[in-house]
């Protein structure tokens, strides 16, 4: 009974050994395409956290600052705010979450301040009110709020 119906596919393929060797060939370079596009996807993405120090996925966002704050010659805390900062005016609320209604991705933030002569201020976290210091690091998970009570900050 095997040979029966191993003889009509050997003839087949006998036939047409050409036609498998090229759809072989064609779905080994579409491979590596894939994977030439991935690699070139993710060593761009390297290079951007490497620039800005910022690891982003699909719904997870982690800041590593490697200098946090800087002072002037008077030792006043100098602010900059750079492309990938959340600014949180006073009074305002952002929300962290992966769905639409979420203004930032859940992640490790760094909290800086707004104001150049501010090194305290306060901020709402989840309902509780918290005194943080310029450069303080916070995690934020999906459905926290972050309110800026006293003074404008800035996530990095």
């Amino acid at each position: 009974m095997m040979l029966l119906l191993a003889s009509p596919f050997m003839d087949w393929l006998n036939q047409y050994w050409w036609i498998v060797l090229i759809g072989a060939v064609v779905l080994v370079l579409v491979l590596l395409v894939i994977i030439e596009g991935m690699v070139r996807r993710n060593k761009k993405r390297g290079k951007h956290e490497a620039k800005t120090g910022v690891i982003e996925t699909k719904d997870l966002r982690v800041s590593t600052p490697k200098t946090v704050e800087t002072f002037d010659s008077m030792g006043n805390v100098q602010v900059s705010v750079a492309t990938q900062d959340f600014i949180c005016k006073k009074d305002k609320t952002l929300k962290a979450g992966t769905g639409k209604d979420a203004d930032l991705k859940p992640g490790k933030y760094t909290v800086l301040t707004g104001a150049d002569a501010v090194s305290q201020f306060y901020v709402k976290i989840g309902g509780f009110q918290r005194n943080m210091k310029h450069g303080d690091v916070i995690i934020l998970g999906d459905g926290d709020e972050i309110t800026a009570s006293t003074t404008t900050i800035i996530l990095r």
